[in-house]
């Protein structure tokens, strides 16, 4: 049996697919399967795919989104360990040697992460990624080294060392995502039994996913780019996707409601909910939508009187739209 599942899911990306591929064949760790789901692609994905031959494990389905598409991938694994690779994404040669040998040495983690860069199809666009992708760092003030701060090493094959700082996650993540999810490798068996990607999340499916993985398992990040992230024209200045974002972050932290009240944690609960309908009254306002935004500046006060920021874009939200445009500048 392999030793890691590399699943890749796939939908009507033919133009970068085999880039990801190629990326996994030339790992400097060789015991893998991969195993690619073909989520309904309509272009010529099946076409790219057939010089690989029994290379690799093809599998096609009805377009059901990327959760579905992931959880055919787990159904489908064979290997002890298990990792995601999008396929318009692309590993550096030793991210599963790095990975699998933590994972060998330290038998409590449930799995690792590591720092990515970000790039487009012209050149690198950041050579460290973490912090330029994920708001978390801005809005906590934190870095990984306060969020998993026990240090683990691991000696590779040809002699070098892999340092990681490891933790539960939990308590951090819940106030925002850091973990890209191709930059994760996890053990199968403990992925299983956290369950599946939630289907009816159609975006940050990989963020409920991993507030559950992270409750129950340690984590641990290696601070090198062992990953290279595809950044697509649109994805920063679409209000529409980050409204979405938004609203099913939103659904997520909802669901540990009574567990932090439970807790004694109702108020750092609150807090968070508030930050989030802040941040969809900002989309809105800066698509003119003054009305919209009230409503969750409203909600956000009720949740958390004390912040400031909603009680100036609540006046902001009743000035002419076109006074409107600084409030985009606001964080």
């Amino acid at each position: 049996m392999p030793r890691v599942s590399v699943v890749v899911p796939t939908y009507n990306n033919a133009q970068y697919i085999r880039q990801a591929l190629d990326s996994v064949f030339g790992q400097t760790f060789t015991d893998y399967e991969i195993i690619v789901v073909d989520d309904g692609s309509t272009d010529e994905t099946h076409r790219e795919l057939e010089s690989y031959g029994r290379r690799i494990r093809y599998h096609r389905q009805d377009n059901g989104g990327l959760a579905v598409a992931r959880n055919t991938g787990m159904r489908l694994a064979n290997g002890d360990l298990l990792t995601y690779l999008d396929a318009d994404d692309v590993w550096e040669r030793d991210n599963l040697l790095f990975k699998t040998s933590l994972l060998e040495r330290h038998s409590d983690l449930g799995g690792v992460f590591s720092e990515f860069s970000i790039f487009d199809d012209r050149q690198t666009r950041h050579e460290r990624g973490t912090r330029q992708m994920f708001p978390f760092f801005e809005r906590t003030g934190r870095d990984l080294r306060h969020v998993l701060g026990t240090p683990r090493s691991a000696i590779v094959p040809d002699g070098r060392t892999v340092l990681a700082r490891t933790g539960f996650a939990f308590d951090s993540l819940f106030w925002g995502n850091f973990i890209l999810p191709t930059s994760m490798i996890f053990r199968l068996e403990a992925a299983r039994a956290v369950g599946h990607f939630e289907p009816e999340l159609r975006t940050q499916q990989d963020y409920e996913y991993w507030l559950r993985f992270s409750k129950r398992y340690p984590l641990a990040y290696i601070d090198e780019p062992l990953v290279r992230y595809r950044r697509h024209p649109g994805q920063l200045t679409d209000h529409r996707r980050i409204e979405n974002i938004l609203v099913a972050v939103d659904r997520i932290i909802r669901q540990y409601d009574e567990e932090f009240e439970h807790a004694g944690r109702g108020d750092e609960y609150r807090r968070r909910l508030a930050g989030i309908k802040l941040e969809l009254a900002k989309v809105c306002l800066g698509q003119g939508r003054s009305g919209d935004a009230r409503s969750h500046l409203l909600q956000c006060i009720k949740l958390a009187p004390g912040t400031l920021a909603a009680y100036l874009a609540l006046f902001a939200s009743l000035l002419p739209s076109g006074w409107l445009s600084a409030v985009r500048r606001w964080k």
